[in-house]
């Protein structure tokens, strides 16, 4: 394909691709704008330095396009790529913020889920730059953030455990040494669970006497589960699951957690007879709320684009991972 048709082509992609954005259709820009980035390959050398402007552009927007759909290793490889070009230096400085601040973003998530302090010291270097530049920022947001990045970056340094603590209901009342931690290891990770039996909310049954395994599907109590799980699992990280009617995607968080409660719950009922205890299933579970565990701070996990809410014990708080800035 020669340069005339190889043009042609690139600008039908930029078309689509500006159509997939109103749409906010990111799946589709991330395809076109990726078969941009390949057709450029084949051009000229001539034909190359015309569209080299346009090139750091596919880079930013391919890395915040992956970014925003958690595809950490891409997003952090198109923004490094589009910091290397000399359009990112005639970028806005606002711009050139924005888009450190998802690097520094994505070396932290991927630092976390890897256990790699490589990804961390290249965080807390360019966090520590954007502090030195931080009097010239004039979005409040994004200060904050960059203030809340130190604190963080810095109790991981403090910390040599990190722990997701996950706490959601189940219908069935679970008589397991109420209020009691019990320790064991899935999957070969330390697990902490806690359960606390709580009255069921939704029901007008009235029946404080009613033996736990007449009761086997919660209508008067139900189980408040707290579990610790001794790593940090990324909230915004999706899992394949097969149903009886089809594959569905569901949070890693709410998979490992059930996963993990259920093994409990198999082994319980081994030892202790109480065959009538059942699994769980996730749809059993219409709320989850989760939280990352550094030392002796605590940090509020949310899925979405929102990521981190630091929440110290001395009930300081700041917020990590705000919404994206598009740039």
């Amino acid at each position: 394909m020669n340069d005339q048709k190889l043009i042609l082509e690139i600008n039908t992609l930029l078309k689509k691709t500006l159509e997939a954005g109103k749409l906010h259709d990111h799946e589709n820009q991330c395809k076109y704008l990726e078969k941009m980035f390949n057709l450029y390959k084949y051009l000229s050398l001539k034909s190359k330095n015309q569209f080299k402007e346009s090139i750091y552009f596919v880079h930013r927007d391919l890395g915040r396009l992956y970014f925003s759909s958690n595809q950490l290793e891409k997003s952090l490889y198109h923004l490094k790529e589009a910091k290397k070009l000399k359009e990112f230096n005639e970028e806005k400085f606002l711009n050139r913020c924005n888009l450190n601040r998802l690097i520094i973003n994505a070396n932290i998530k991927l630092g976390l889920k890897t256990n790699s302090y490589s990804y961390l010291k290249d965080a807390k270097d360019l966090n520590s730059q954007l502090l030195t530049e931080i009097d010239g920022i004039e979005q409040n947001s994004l200060k904050d953030e960059i203030n809340s990045n130190k604190l963080f970056l810095n109790s991981i340094d403090n910390s040599k455990t990190i722990k997701t603590i996950v706490e959601f209901e189940i219908p069935s009342p679970l008589p397991i040494q109420e209020n009691k931690p019990i320790k064991f290891k899935f999957n070969g990770i330390e697990h902490i669970l806690n359960i606390e039996i709580v009255e069921n909310p939704s029901t007008n049954i009235k029946g404080s006497g009613i033996p736990i395994i007449e009761d086997k599907y919660g209508l008067v109590k139900r189980s408040k589960i707290n579990m610790t799980i001794f790593k940090y699992i990324d909230p915004k990280e999706q899992a394949k699951i097969k149903t009886f009617s089809d594959k569905k995607d569901i949070s890693k968080i709410l998979l490992e957690a059930t996963n993990a409660l259920n093994y409990f719950i198999e082994r319980y009922k081994i030892v202790t007879g109480n065959y009538w205890v059942e699994t769980i299933f996730f749809k059993m579970i219409p709320d989850i709320k989760y939280e990352l565990e550094l030392g002796n701070q605590r940090y509020k996990l949310k899925s979405g684009n929102q990521g981190l809410n630091m929440k110290v014990k001395s009930m300081t708080r700041a917020t990590l991972f705000h919404q994206e800035y598009l740039i």
